[in-house]
Protein backbone atom coordinates (compact mmCIF):
# COMPACT_ATOMS: atom_id res chain seq x y z
CA UNK A 1 0.00 0.00 0.00
CA UNK A 2 1.54 3.64 -0.91
CA UNK A 3 0.26 6.64 1.15
CA UNK A 4 1.14 9.68 -1.25
CA UNK A 5 1.42 12.81 1.47
CA UNK A 6 0.60 15.65 -0.51
CA UNK A 7 0.19 19.68 0.04
CA UNK A 8 1.76 23.19 0.02
CA UNK A 9 5.51 24.51 1.04
CA UNK A 10 5.71 24.30 5.04
CA UNK A 11 2.49 22.15 5.67
CA UNK A 12 3.79 19.41 8.33
CA UNK A 13 4.24 16.80 5.42
CA UNK A 14 7.53 15.98 6.26
CA UNK A 15 6.51 15.96 10.12
CA UNK A 16 3.35 14.05 9.46
CA UNK A 17 5.22 11.55 7.75
CA UNK A 18 7.02 10.92 11.13
CA UNK A 19 4.38 10.82 13.07
CA UNK A 20 2.93 8.64 11.00
CA UNK A 21 5.44 5.96 11.30
CA UNK A 22 5.79 6.54 15.13
CA UNK A 23 2.29 5.53 15.45
CA UNK A 24 2.68 2.61 13.67
CA UNK A 25 6.80 1.40 13.70
CA UNK A 26 6.99 -2.41 12.36
CA UNK A 27 4.23 -1.50 9.22
CA UNK A 28 5.66 1.96 8.14
CA UNK A 29 8.43 2.36 5.66
CA UNK A 30 9.27 6.20 4.44
CA UNK A 31 10.36 6.73 1.22
CA UNK A 32 12.57 9.31 1.18
CA UNK A 33 13.47 11.14 -2.15
CA UNK A 34 16.64 11.39 -3.77
CA UNK A 35 17.04 15.01 -4.52
CA UNK A 36 20.32 16.69 -5.90
CA UNK A 37 20.07 19.99 -4.13
CA UNK A 38 22.34 20.61 -1.09
CA UNK A 39 20.90 19.65 2.26
CA UNK A 40 19.01 22.64 4.25
CA UNK A 41 20.61 21.21 7.55
CA UNK A 42 22.29 18.60 9.63
CA UNK A 43 19.14 16.63 9.75
CA UNK A 44 18.09 17.06 6.36
CA UNK A 45 19.56 13.70 5.91
CA UNK A 46 16.11 12.18 7.77
CA UNK A 47 13.71 14.09 4.68
CA UNK A 48 16.32 12.63 1.65
CA UNK A 49 18.80 10.56 -0.41
CA UNK A 50 21.24 12.94 -1.62
CA UNK A 51 22.80 12.81 -4.89
CA UNK A 52 24.74 13.69 -7.96
CA UNK A 53 22.93 14.71 -11.09
CA UNK A 54 25.16 12.42 -12.99
CA UNK A 55 23.53 9.49 -9.89
CA UNK A 56 20.33 10.52 -10.61
CA UNK A 57 20.06 10.84 -14.64
CA UNK A 58 21.99 7.04 -14.81
CA UNK A 59 19.03 5.50 -12.61
CA UNK A 60 16.17 4.92 -14.91
CA UNK A 61 13.39 2.94 -12.24
CA UNK A 62 11.76 6.27 -11.30
CA UNK A 63 8.14 6.18 -9.85
CA UNK A 64 8.17 10.24 -9.54
CA UNK A 65 10.84 12.60 -10.58
CA UNK A 66 10.42 16.19 -11.27
CA UNK A 67 12.95 19.38 -11.15
CA UNK A 68 12.03 22.25 -8.50
CA UNK A 69 14.73 25.26 -9.37
CA UNK A 70 16.93 23.42 -11.13
CA UNK A 71 17.45 20.93 -8.48
CA UNK A 72 15.80 17.03 -9.37
CA UNK A 73 13.49 15.04 -6.43
CA UNK A 74 12.35 11.50 -7.41
CA UNK A 75 11.26 8.15 -5.78
CA UNK A 76 12.55 4.94 -7.18
CA UNK A 77 10.41 1.60 -7.90
CA UNK A 78 13.05 -0.16 -5.56
CA UNK A 79 12.57 1.75 -2.71
CA UNK A 80 8.91 0.53 -2.29
CA UNK A 81 8.65 -2.17 -0.13
CA UNK A 82 5.70 -5.12 -2.24
CA UNK A 83 4.39 -6.39 0.80
CA UNK A 84 0.61 -4.92 0.80
CA UNK A 85 0.59 -5.23 4.77
CA UNK A 86 3.28 -2.23 4.58
CA UNK A 87 2.24 1.17 4.29
CA UNK A 88 5.21 3.06 2.19
CA UNK A 89 4.74 6.59 2.97
CA UNK A 90 6.01 8.62 0.28
CA UNK A 91 5.85 12.92 0.33
CA UNK A 92 5.36 14.08 -2.71
CA UNK A 93 4.07 17.24 -4.91
CA UNK A 94 1.41 17.45 -7.26
CA UNK A 95 3.24 16.58 -10.19
CA UNK A 96 4.68 13.37 -8.67
CA UNK A 97 1.13 12.58 -7.27
CA UNK A 98 0.02 12.26 -11.01
CA UNK A 99 3.30 10.47 -11.84
CA UNK A 100 2.48 7.94 -9.16
CA UNK A 101 -1.06 7.35 -10.47
CA UNK A 102 -0.09 7.02 -13.70
CA UNK A 103 2.89 4.43 -12.68
CA UNK A 104 0.04 2.40 -10.21
CA UNK A 105 -0.46 -0.08 -13.00
CA UNK A 106 3.16 -1.44 -12.67
CA UNK A 107 3.42 -0.76 -8.90
CA UNK A 108 0.31 -3.21 -8.19
CA UNK A 109 -0.66 -1.49 -4.83
CA UNK A 110 -3.48 0.50 -4.08
CA UNK A 111 -2.48 4.12 -3.57
CA UNK A 112 -3.98 6.22 -1.43
CA UNK A 113 -3.56 10.36 -1.43
CA UNK A 114 -3.66 12.06 1.65
CA UNK A 115 -3.46 16.08 1.03
CA UNK A 116 -2.47 18.22 3.71
CA UNK A 117 -3.96 21.62 4.65
CA UNK A 118 -2.51 24.15 6.90
CA UNK A 119 -3.81 27.91 6.98
CA UNK A 120 -0.91 30.19 5.14
CA UNK A 121 -0.86 32.83 8.01
CA UNK A 122 1.05 29.25 10.26
CA UNK A 123 3.55 28.22 7.43
CA UNK A 124 6.96 29.34 8.95
CA UNK A 125 8.52 28.52 5.44
CA UNK A 126 11.36 31.20 3.74
CA UNK A 127 10.13 33.52 1.56
CA UNK A 128 12.16 31.71 -1.79
CA UNK A 129 10.03 28.69 -0.82
CA UNK A 130 6.37 30.18 -0.32
CA UNK A 131 7.13 32.39 -3.42
CA UNK A 132 7.82 28.91 -5.57
CA UNK A 133 5.51 29.19 -9.00
CA UNK A 134 2.77 26.38 -8.23
CA UNK A 135 1.94 24.14 -12.04
CA UNK A 136 -1.35 23.23 -12.66
CA UNK A 137 -1.62 19.55 -13.13
CA UNK A 138 -4.13 17.65 -13.64
CA UNK A 139 -6.75 17.11 -11.00
CA UNK A 140 -6.20 13.67 -8.81
CA UNK A 141 -8.47 12.22 -6.42
CA UNK A 142 -7.75 13.23 -2.34
CA UNK A 143 -8.41 10.01 0.07
CA UNK A 144 -8.44 11.88 2.86
CA UNK A 145 -7.54 15.70 3.98
CA UNK A 146 -6.09 16.31 6.87
CA UNK A 147 -5.44 18.95 8.81
CA UNK A 148 -2.61 20.88 10.52
CA UNK A 149 -3.19 23.50 12.33
CA UNK A 150 0.58 23.75 14.82
CA UNK A 151 -1.27 21.84 18.02
CA UNK A 152 1.19 18.98 18.51
CA UNK A 153 -1.45 16.96 19.94
CA UNK A 154 -4.25 17.57 17.41
CA UNK A 155 -1.86 16.96 15.30
CA UNK A 156 -0.87 13.20 16.69
CA UNK A 157 -4.88 12.47 16.94
CA UNK A 158 -5.30 14.00 13.01
CA UNK A 159 -2.69 11.36 11.82
CA UNK A 160 -3.83 7.92 14.06
CA UNK A 161 -7.48 8.91 12.62
CA UNK A 162 -6.10 9.07 8.70
CA UNK A 163 -4.01 6.20 9.60
CA UNK A 164 -7.28 4.43 11.20
CA UNK A 165 -9.17 5.52 7.84
CA UNK A 166 -6.73 3.95 5.63
CA UNK A 167 -6.77 0.64 7.47
CA UNK A 168 -10.92 0.47 7.37
CA UNK A 169 -10.93 1.85 3.52
CA UNK A 170 -7.96 -0.14 1.86
CA UNK A 171 -8.38 -3.51 4.40
CA UNK A 172 -4.43 -3.07 5.20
Amino acid sequence: MILLLTGDFCTGKDTIANIMCQLEPTNTNKILSYTTRAPRDEDDHLNHKFCTHDDFDKWNDWVARTEIDGEYYGARLSQFKPDNDMLNIYIVDEKGVNDVLAYEKNIDQDVAVVEVVRPIWMRNCPKERQNRDKASFEAFPVDYRLFNDGDEYKLATACKECLEYIHRVFGI
